[in-house]
């Protein structure tokens, strides 16, 4: 279903690219392209090429495991199985869609603020935040919140509120109700719900004398239970898999302008595993990752 009926549009990106052998990885490059993953092999197909920007990407699966949403001077969805895709929301500067549980709903943003729309019957509204507050990739749980990095703006000498290096991990209720901090850490992006919507990991940013820091923590779904889930200092994306029994993480490649995936088993206590690395490395500087 389409939301601009001016502005649909169906392109063919040729054969089928979903690897058939268990549930993909979603990898997107940010200002690259979009593969998916098959985690057992390592083995990636391209799903869409050519992201203009750094903006752009941010694929994430819809509820069926078939088509997935991505920002691309709005936001499109590609049909895994034909190559085929269609744009969802128009706007050269939307990007990071979510699906609600039922997949009926789509939230997605402009790096200063978040929409959500209901696909069927077609309705967008957007969503009221506090003014000092830009919401980034959010994510939306089973438990349908919505979970999302809060870049701090500074008010204070201009109108036009400049963005700061600080951000934290936020979540509301999808019509910004309720909204509540769960991480006071400095800088926190990339949050991610865990299956159940009971927990959110993040890459916690750490700034020090030697260089930056990007470790991967998570928080539970109150703001307690705060810690570090792998060793590793330059995470740059996880997420779980849709049972919870694994965990992928992209990190920085051993070579420059690389990156790495790697998966990680889960206990059923939360512990996370050794990571190993699937597949080579890829060119890249910046990822996400939806599973």
């Amino acid at each position: 279903m389409c939301l601009v009926t001016s502005a649909c549009a169906i392109e063919r990106l040729g054969q089928p690219t979903t690897p058939k052998a268990g549930p993909a990885i979603a990898l997107s490059v940010l200002s690259d392209r979009i593969y998916t993953v098959d985690p057992s092999t390592g083995a990636r197909h391209v799903a869409v090429a050519g992201l203009a920007n750094f903006q752009s990407g941010y694929a994430v699966w819809a509820p069926d495991h078939l088509n997935l949403a991505y920002g691309n001077g709005g936001i499109w969805e590609v049909d895994t199985a034909t190559g085929s895709r269609h744009l969802l929301v128009g706007g050269g500067s939307l990007s990071m869609p979510t699906f609600g549980p039922a997949g009926s709903e789509l939230a997605y943003g402009n790096g200063l603020s978040i929409w959500v729309a209901s696909l069927d019957p077609v309705r967008t509204e957007r969503v009221k935040l506090t003014g000092t507050l830009a919401p980034i990739a959010p994510d939306w749980s089973s438990r349908t919140r919505i979970a999302f990095e809060g870049v701090e703006l500074d008010c204070s000498l201009s109108y036009t509120c400049p963005a700061t290096d600080r951000s934290e991990i936020w979540s509301m209720a999808p019509d910004g109700s309720d909204l509540k901090r769960l991480t006071s850490v400095g800088h926190a992006e990339n949050p991610r719900w865990s299956p159940d919507g009971s927990h959110v990991l993040f890459v916690r940013r750490i700034r020090t004398s030697a260089g930056t820091l990007e470790q991967l923590w998570v928080v539970a779904s109150d703001g307690t239970r705060l810690h570090r889930l792998v060793p590793g200092d330059q995470v740059v994306a996880a997420d779980w898999s849709p049972d919870g029994t694994r965990m992928a993480v992209v990190t920085a490649g051993s070579r420059p302008s690389t990156l790495q995936l790697s998966i990680a088993p889960v206990a059923s206590n939360g512990h996370v595993g050794t990571l190993k690395t699937v597949g080579d490395p890829f060119p890249g500087t910046a990822a996400t990752l939806d599973w």
